[in-house]
This record gives structure tokens, sequence and C-alpha cells, in this order.
């Protein structure tokens, strides 16, 4: 695990050598649930496209995604479990 840590190290000092900047990209994405598999292409992607257009390398880069319950999401005045319900309801009349 050493040779990975000093390898990031070095990556990272001569990206912030040659940028005279202190940059470490940090993406957050917030959405409701996610499976596993939809989780990791977000993370590849949000990654592939920042790299692409800053130009910094990718192990540079945080990404986080914070999965808000059904409860604690709302459009419109209703909670998504709610318009869920609802929506169930209608499909079943």
């Amino acid at each position: 695990m050493k040779m990975v840590d000093n390898a990031y190290i070095e990556l990272f000092n001569s990206f912030l050598e040659q940028n005279k900047s202190n940059i470490m990209p940090y993406i957050s994405f917030e959405s409701g649930q996610l499976d596993k598999k939809t989780k990791q292409a977000l993370i590849q992607k949000l990654t592939e496209v920042s790299v692409e257009i800053t130009g910094i390398p990718k192990e540079l880069f945080l990404v986080s995604i914070k999965e808000i319950p059904d409860d604690d999401i709302a459009v419109g005045g209703k909670t998504v479990t709610t318009m869920k319900k609802e929506l169930n309801e209608q499909k079943n009349t």
C-alpha cells in the first residue's frame, strides 16, 4: 500500500508544481437511492468528464455520492414516497 501512497503523493506534487495551485477537485452528487452498479457508473463518468474538461489527473478527484431517502425529498410539496404511492394507486385503478 505504501507504493500506491507514494505514487499518489508524487503525482499530486508534480501536478501542483506544474500548475502552481492547490487543486484537489471534489464532486458531490445527491440523489435518491441508487444501486451499486449505477453508483460505480456515476463515479466513473463524473471523473472522466471532469478530467476531460479540466485536464486534472483522475487520481486527484474526490467523488462523493449522497443518497437521500424518498421521505426526505419533495417535489411540489409531496415527498417522493407519496408520489410513488400515488403513481402505484393510479396504475392499479
